[in-house]
């Protein structure tokens, strides 16, 4: 356990470190459109070293929180296999990345949904993807096709379009 002293220091550290990891993405942002994509590229091994060391003298949790203090974009990395039972976590549900469907056609599933969270585009799924066929009416009238003209297109089978979209389909998938 560290002491006061050592905590207060480690605390101002990553201030110290997050401070400058802001001046310097802003002198960087500044400069880098004159640097060629090869010259970028050739630093590549000394940034990795850099950054390599950085982290290396870290635990997980302080390397987080010093670089959620300068607001760049971190998660911690899930060091086991959890693919199968995040469908059912229900922070998972309530946060939109898994998506319930009661409706679908198969019965009621979960999806993954939108994991990626951009503070400037939040994404949000509204649900399921339409069923092949589910909007067909809608979109040729949309285009200009008359009623008509789309019952002589799903007759001839050019355009298609199930006489039940909302129903389960037959099917030996036990979902």
């Amino acid at each position: 356990m560290a002491s006061g002293y050592t905590g207060d220091a480690r605390a101002y550290g990553i201030t110290a470190f997050a401070r400058d990891v802001l001046t310097v993405a802003d002198n960087l942002a500044r400069t880098i459109e004159h640097v060629s994509a090869e010259a970028r590229a050739s630093a590549d091994p000394s940034l990795k070293a850099l950054l390599d060391d950085w982290f290396a003298a870290r635990g997980k949790e302080e390397a987080f929180a010093a670089r959620d203090a300068a607001g760049a974009p971190v998660e911690i990395v899930c060091e086991t296999l959890w693919i199968d039972e995040a469908l059912w976590f229900d922070w998972l549900l309530d946060s939109n990345r898994v998506i319930e469907n009661f409706q679908s056609m198969y019965g009621h599933v979960r999806e993954y949904g939108l994991f990626n969270r951009l503070a400037k585009t939040p994404g949000r799924a509204a649900g399921p993807a339409p069923r092949l066929g589910e909007h067909t009416r809608a979109l040729l009238a949309e285009v200009g096709y008359s009623d008509a003209e789309v019952d002589d297109l799903l007759a001839r089978r050019i355009a298609i379009q199930p006489a039940d979209v909302t129903g389960r389909i037959a099917s030996k998938v036990n979902a």
